[in-house]
């Protein structure tokens, strides 16, 4: 398949690596490097999977685990990366979903959690799917309320992976708000 008909998985792919490679490889703690190196697998499966059609979506429920990474739009670096749990039903085509345990670029720990809520997909060749996304976390530049939406899809023989890419308002209390770009990357 050609770049042009799977762009929301040259974006993820893109994205994730890209904020995980900021980090850097310091001495950051081992959580920190076991979710940079998920994030880098991830991706990697991402890139090598086709998107999967509707009819070839598996049924009944599936929880899928992952990486979970945001960026703001500032003149620094400024980001965190993280774990993602996503809750899948697809009888009913809706998914929902939680993001945390965040670290921020200098590989510190970084308190905070983003929900993915209202999700819904539908398709035929290519599914796609709408959520929104909403939380705090605490950047370097302080702490910021996360206000957003998500475009997911799923890839793979039978959907065993979900990708969403992210993107909206980070405001921090007595600032402007910046926006934001993230991405997750998860797996059944």
């Amino acid at each position: 398949m050609t770049f042009s008909t799977r762009p929301h998985h040259f974006v993820a792919f893109v994205s994730l690596v890209a904020l995980a490679a900021c980090g850097g490889s310091g001495s950051g703690g081992s959580s920190f490097s076991s979710i940079e190196s998920r994030a880098e697998t991830l991706a990697q499966k991402l890139d090598r999977a086709d998107p999967t059609p509707m009819a070839d979506l598996p049924s009944g429920s599936s929880t899928y685990d992952g990486v979970f990474g945001i960026i703001l739009d500032t003149d620094r670096p400024d980001g965190v990366l993280g774990d993602a749990r996503i809750d899948v039903n697809f009888r009913s085509n809706t998914f929902s979903g939680k993001a945390d345990n965040f670290y921020n670029l200098s590989q510190q720990r970084a308190s905070g959690s983003v929900t993915i809520s209202d999700g819904r997909f539908d398709g035929d060749e290519e599914v796609i799917g709408i959520a929104e996304v909403s939380g705090s976390a605490q950047f370097e530049s302080g702490r910021r309320t996360i206000d957003g939406i998500a475009v997911a899809t799923f890839a793979g023989d039978d959907g065993e992976l979900m990708t969403g890419i992210v993107g909206g308002d980070a405001t921090r209390s007595g600032a402007s708000a910046v926006g934001f770009e993230g991405v997750w990357i998860v797996e059944d």
